[in-house]
């Protein structure tokens, strides 16, 4: 009767091997949505503790005084006095998005079609960012949400948007994305944008619609807010 060999039986340890570039990309990915997630809820507490200041004060619409609706309801004296500035918002998003870029390079789309489209849509925002300015300041009255609005400006790119400063800045960070071909800048425009949506534009919305009560309301009937 044959004696069996045994021969040594070997573990193989392929399966638990993880390559450099996988466990750098694991931990890179880890450390950007930490980064992300703690980002926004800074902005999400920011928000919430931000309490429009009121006051009565007059200002003038189209050569006429607007009046305090009387004590009981003053008028807010600006429409963003809080940490969340839009400007910021959106700043801390790129800076944020390319922070990820570099830890967790994702790619969306090609290189041949991102960086043509990306260059076009960056060029495109700078431009509509510029329009919008002009046109605030030929109405004479100021950009800033931190200094009283003086009138309801309908002309110029406001005819087709309520708020194309930020549609400006929404296209800059989008344009970027692409002609970086960055993943990262993606995500991070999502919640810059839920946060101008869902907190900073309706607080500003309250503050013109209480500020030129029938020439507002009549203006966010007849121009969507984005597009």
């Amino acid at each position: 009767m044959r004696s069996r060999r045994s021969f040594p039986r070997f573990h193989d340890e392929s399966s638990h091997y993880k390559a450099p570039n996988e466990s750098l990309d694991a931990s890179g990915r880890s450390a950007f949505l930490n980064l992300l997630g703690a980002a926004v809820c800074a902005l999400i507490r920011a928000a919430a503790s931000t309490q429009p200041l009121g006051g009565a004060r007059g200002t003038r619409v189209d050569g006429n005084s607007l009046r305090s609706n009387g004590p009981g309801t003053p008028v807010p004296e600006v429409a963003n006095l809080g940490l969340v500035r839009p400007p910021l918002v959106y700043l801390g998003a790129i800076v944020l998005g390319f922070i990820g870029h570099v830890l967790w390079p994702g790619q969306i789309v090609p290189r041949f079609i991102g960086t043509p489209v990306g260059a076009l849509l960056t060029l495109a925002a700078v431009a509509l960012f510029l329009y919008a300015v002009r046109t605030f300041r030929a109405a004479g009255t100021p950009i800033p949400g931190n200094q009283p609005t003086t009138t309801i400006v309908r002309t110029g790119p406001y005819r087709f948007s309520r708020n194309p400063i930020y549609l400006a800045f929404s296209l800059l960070q989008l344009g970027l994305a692409l002609w970086v071909n960055s993943l990262s800048l993606v995500i991070t425009l999502i919640p810059a944008a839920a946060l101008m949506s869902f907190v900073v534009i309706p607080r500003e919305e309250q503050y013109l619609e209480t500020r030129f009560p029938s020439d507002y309301l009549a203006y966010k009937a007849s121009v969507r807010r984005w597009l």
